[in-house]
């Protein structure tokens, strides 16, 4: 997690109305949590196999419709930027706990 985690946490926070409203985020901070995610997952494979990964979920990717910048509920972000267990499922073929 970021060194910054706690100001993080504070600044979503704000952003979600202080846990009374639907969680939400950015399009930029989906896709740089994705980059933090495929920079984990894709260590330690061969350089085919993380173009492999970095394809699937490239091709997933859609392109942003709106202000990228703009807090959108999470799920709307969530169809437009895949993460997690989509990579986990580019990487594995199927969901593991990662042991």
């Amino acid at each position: 997690m970021n060194e910054n985690w706690a100001e993080e946490l504070e600044m979503h926070s704000k952003i979600n109305g202080g846990g009374d409203e639907m969680i939400k985020m950015t399009y930029n901070e989906a896709l740089k949590i994705q980059a933090e995610q495929l920079h984990f997952y894709c260590g330690g494979t061969s350089p085919e196999e993380e173009e492999r990964i970095r394809k699937a979920i490239g091709d997933k990717t859609l392109p942003c419709p709106f202000d990228p910048d703009e807090p959108k509920p999470s799920w709307e972000i969530n169809e437009l930027v895949p993460r997690g267990a989509d990579i986990e499922y580019a990487k594995y073929g199927s969901i593991q706990d990662g042991n």
